[in-house]
């Protein structure tokens, strides 16, 4: 068999399980907006996103997802962040800005505070997002 044969599919992973039982509480006011970063990021730097998990929650999910996203066993893609961690492995921090939040407010929040996509080719090195807030994006 060739390796994409064996490869999981990505909504096998963990985080997709953990993700598929937080589902459940959607409609609770339980979103939060946090950012990861690095002690020598300003405040508008590093990574912004939208969450129903806790602080320790999110930082298990991103060390999780950079496992699934470097072991050829899965399917999960790549991204920015992942790339960002592993470059930071020993300094980053997650931080979680708003909490108790409808889903709507969580992503009008995320919205403002990622008013512009990131594109690659105008990449801002310190902005680990690439593309703008506010919409729901499941990867």
């Amino acid at each position: 068999m060739t390796r994409t044969k064996n490869r999981k599919n990505s909504m096998d992973g963990f985080m997709s399980r953990v993700y598929q039982r937080q589902s459940i509480l959607d409609d609770v006011n339980n979103w939060s907006v946090y950012r990861i970063f690095v002690p020598q990021h300003r405040y508008d730097q590093g990574y912004i996103g939208v969450s129903q998990l806790s602080q320790s929650a999110l930082e298990m999910r991103y060390i999780i997802e950079c496992y699934e996203a470097e072991n050829k066993d899965y399917a999960r893609r790549e991204r920015r962040v992942h790339k960002m961690l592993r470059k930071f492995a020993n300094t980053w921090q997650v931080e979680m800005i708003y909490t108790h939040l409808t889903r709507e407010a969580a992503f009008s929040i995320e919205e403002r505070l990622r008013p512009n996509d990131n594109p690659v080719s105008k990449r801002d090195p310190y902005n680990w997002n690439t593309i703008k807030g506010g919409d729901y994006v499941r990867y």
